[in-house]
C-alpha cells in the first residue's frame, strides 16, 4: 500500500511504500446516513514511523484505490487507527 502526503509548498508529491492492517467497521463505527461500510475502511499503521506522519486530507492507495484520511486515533505506544474514505479515483503507478 502506499501513502502520498498533502504537499503545500508546491514540492513533487512523494509516493512512499507503507505497511498496516486493513479492517471493515463494524456497523456501530458507520457514521449515520452513510450508504454502506463499503466506502470507509479502518487501517492501522505504525504512526511514529512514517515520515511525514499521516494527516487528515492526505491518500492512502490499497490496490490502486485512492482512499482520503479522516479522522485517526494514535495510541499510546506509536499505533493509529485511520478512519479511510474511498475518493472515488485510481492510482496507476
Amino acid at each position: 500500500m502506499l501513502f502520498i502526503p498533502q504537499t503545500t509548498d508546491g514540492s513533487e508529491q512523494s509516493v512512499i511504500e507503507i505497511q498496516g492492517i486493513v479492517s471493515q467497521p463494524k456497523p456501530e463505527d458507520l457514521l449515520p446516513g452513510g450508504i454502506d461500510g463499503n466506502t470507509n475502511i479502518f487501517l492501522f499503521v505504525d504512526y511514529t514511523n512514517i515520515v511525514p506522519n499521516p494527516q487528515r486530507g492526505d491518500v492512502i492507495v490499497i490496490d490502486s484505490v485512492c482512499y482520503d484520511i479522516g479522522q485517526f486515533k494514535i495510541d499510546v505506544i506509536g499505533g493509529a487507527r485511520l478512519i479511510l474514505k474511498k475518493n472515488g479515483s485510481t492510482y496507476n503507478a
